[in-house]
């Protein structure tokens, strides 16, 4: 049986600045994201590197909507907490 590990990765990426807008205080994140979805074997190989998404979507709903219908029974699957 083989074993693949699934992870989404966020990177960071430069707000738009409003210049005439006042700074404003916010209790909420303030950094805009990208995410990826990698699949990688225990070998660290990467098998498959998805489009980029927009960092407010969640890990779980990317990876669904790339391989629904799918069968991953036949695999033991490593996740993170996100899935």
């Amino acid at each position: 049986m083989q074993e693949i590990i699934i992870d989404v990765t966020e990177i960071p990426v430069e707000r738009p600045v409003n210049q005439h807008k006042p700074a404003e205080q916010s209790s909420g994140k303030k950094t805009h994201t990208c995410k990826w979805l990698l699949i990688t074997d225990r070998n660290k190989r990467i098998l498959f590197s998805s489009a980029i998404h927009a960092g407010h979507i969640h890990d779980f709903a990317i990876f669904k909507s790339i391989f629904s219908g799918l069968d991953f029974f036949r695999l033991t699957l490593w996740v993170d907490s996100g899935f």
